[in-house]
């Protein structure tokens, strides 16, 4: 009963038991949507007319040299995704372990 009285007081917290899965609900969530906000915005750009058919660089590389770009720009938006994504959860969960570390103190 202690606990569901801690729990309702505000005194224990679930947070970082629920940050933990929400941050790999989101690492695997994230680029996801990611990828379907691009989608999304390059069709609303065609739909404007906003779109470059082909790009004077763009189009002066190798078919290969193209996929090499692609890749590279995705692994490294992906990369940068994942570790803002971790960071900010990093962040909140060195917040509930200072207030279990102040709450220590204090008793």
């Amino acid at each position: 009963m202690q606990t569901l009285s801690d729990f309702l007081s505000f005194k224990a917290f679930i947070s970082p038991s629920v940050l933990m899965f929400c941050y790999y609900f989101g690492a695997l969530g994230v680029p996801l949507v990611a990828a379907v906000m691009l989608a999304l915005a390059r069709q609303k750009a065609r739909e404007r007319g906003l779109v470059l058919e082909k790009a004077t660089l763009w189009a002066s590389l190798a078919t290969q040299q193209n996929i090499v770009v692609v890749a590279t720009l995705f692994v490294l938006m992906f990369l940068c995704m994942e570790i803002g994504w971790r960071m900010m959860f990093e962040f909140m969960l060195a917040y509930f372990q200072m207030r279990e570390a102040l709450l220590g103190l204090s008793y």
